[in-house]
């Protein structure tokens, strides 16, 4: 009994060191910032991507130097996704109608347009 207390007493500060080995000496969260020891980051997220974009836009951002990237996502339901998207565009449609400029109206439209050709593009997609 006592070799088998003792034998967790060394685990738990195995364990202990190993923490303290891997775990850093500070962490902190502000709005745009991580502090992570004695080393400072700038964190941005993107989370509405452009309408239309050229080819490797994404590349510019992910091979700045000094940068780590992540990119994550997650698969959605496509009846889900088309609910959304169908309720985007007949938001975008009234915001088309209700428009006093003509910019608003033409930016409204095209992204009503847009979500309609998406949906399309779901609906006639095999299903897997």
């Amino acid at each position: 009994m006592l070799k088998r207390q003792n034998t967790a007493q060394e685990r738990d500060m195995a364990n202990s060191a190993l923490l303290n080995v891997i775990t850093p000496v500070g962490l902190g969260f502000s709005k745009n910032s991580l502090e992570l020891g004695e080393n400072m980051g700038k964190v941005y997220g993107l989370i509405r991507y452009p309408q239309k974009v050229e080819a490797e836009w994404l590349s510019r951002i992910t091979n700045i130097l000094s940068t780590i990237v992540s990119i994550g996502w997650r698969p959605v339901d496509n009846a889900m996704l088309v609910n959304a998207i169908s309720r985007s565009v007949v938001q975008q449609r009234g915001l088309a109608e209700g428009a006093r400029d003509p910019l608003s109206r033409q930016r409204a439209e095209k992204a009503a347009e847009d979500g309609e050709k998406i949906i399309m593009q779901i609906d006639r997609a095999p299903q897997v």
